[in-house]
């Protein structure tokens, strides 16, 4: 399998994730924009912190440090933090190489958690 298929796979692959709780109907726009109002209000003081302080570390360039407190952010419930890092990984950023799978991952932890 060539590179752009591999690509193509992969990036089918995510759209299908991403799209898939809606396709299935399991929630509509109102129900998953107040559940998102609520993760924000609501979510785990924690994974914010942790958030926050993964931003600080990339502003000052500190990226090792910014995707380990991502990936911590992340595993606790934030979703900010989980599209980051899909978007760290598909775009192979703060010396992180691209890594679909990866980035697949944490986009569709974040779909789980949407509806």
């Amino acid at each position: 399998m060539n590179a752009m298929s591999r690509l193509l796979g992969i990036t089918a692959a995510a759209f299908l994730v991403a799209a898939m709780p809606t396709w299935a109907g399991a929630c509509d726009r109102d129900d998953r924009s107040r559940r998102d109002r609520e993760a924000i209000e609501a979510g785990s003081p924690e994974a914010r912190a942790l958030y926050e302080r993964a931003q600080a570390a990339e502003k000052r360039g500190a990226n090792a440090e910014a995707v380990d407190l991502y990936k911590q952010a992340g595993r606790r419930g934030s979703d900010f933090a989980r599209m980051r890092l899909g978007e760290i990984y598909d775009k192979g950023q703060l010396g992180e190489s691209k890594d679909f799978a990866e980035s697949v991952k944490w986009w569709s932890r974040n779909v789980r958690t949407a509806c």
